[in-house]
């Protein structure tokens, strides 16, 4: 399934100031999101495709607690609205994205640096 290839090149769209990847944070300035604990299949059909709630997270990881704070809100914002995201494999179908928890700082850590994070869930329907 493709949905998080979609999903990194249509937030990076967007022209953040820092490009997102897939995956946690690394040690620099960075963005990006993860799969979390939590998904679940919503329906079940008999020809094998599935309704799924799927978990994540969008973390930025930066030095600069203004501008990691203004990405995350417009980030969110985007996600938000967002109402078409075709997958290039055929793999799913987009139902759409909800917010979970809105932007919040999650913690600081040595030397300086800020974690800000969004939580959402993407609906989507799985093809077999």
């Amino acid at each position: 399934m493709d949905f998080n290839d979609r999903l990194k090149e249509a937030i990076n769209s967007q022209k953040m100031p820092l490009p997102t990847s897939i995956g946690l944070p690394g040690t620099a300035e960075s963005a990006s999101f993860y799969a979390m604990p939590g998904g679940q299949v919503t329906r079940e059909y008999m020809d094998g495709e599935k309704d799924v709630a799927l978990a994540y997270e969008y973390v930025i990881h930066s030095q600069d607690q203004e501008a990691a704070n203004d990405q995350l809100w417009q980030v969110q914002n985007y996600l938000e609205t967002l109402t078409d995201l075709d997958s290039q494999d055929s793999s799913y179908q987009f139902g759409g994205i909800s917010i979970t928890s809105k932007p919040a700082f999650s913690q600081a850590e040595e030397p300086g640096f800020f974690y800000w994070v969004v939580d959402f869930t993407a609906n989507l329907t799985t093809f077999k």
